[in-house]
């Protein structure tokens, strides 16, 4: 899931934190697993950021078994690949279908 942030703030209290949000959908978080792996070697996690714009979107974060490295490939039918389906259903929000292609 995601949020859109509708109006400009920094270092808002949690309080006032649904002043700024705008609107909600679902985010499919296509992040490469296998590259970042590689790539951020640091480990870092999340970290506050700046300052607030409206357009901004803030990902929930992907869902627990919602990653294929996470979950190994070797234990599910591996790495998408054409023609597969992906759904993303939330309650009050609706379903994301996306379907893979190749490029």
């Amino acid at each position: 899931m995601a949020c859109m942030i509708g109006k400009e703030g920094r270092d808002i209290p949690i309080d006032e934190a649904p002043d700024y949000i705008a609107g909600y959908c679902i985010l499919n978080d296509w992040s490469a697993r296998d590259i970042q792996r590689r790539e951020m070697r640091v480990g870092l996690g999340p970290a506050k950021g700046g300052t607030l714009y409206p357009g901004d979107v803030f990902g929930s974060r992907t869902v627990g078994t919602g990653c294929i490295l996470e979950l190994r490939p070797e234990n599910t039918e591996g790495w998408l690949k054409s023609g597969d389906i992906i759904e993303l259903e939330i309650e009050k929000l609706g379903t994301l279908r996306t379907e893979i292609i190749e490029s």
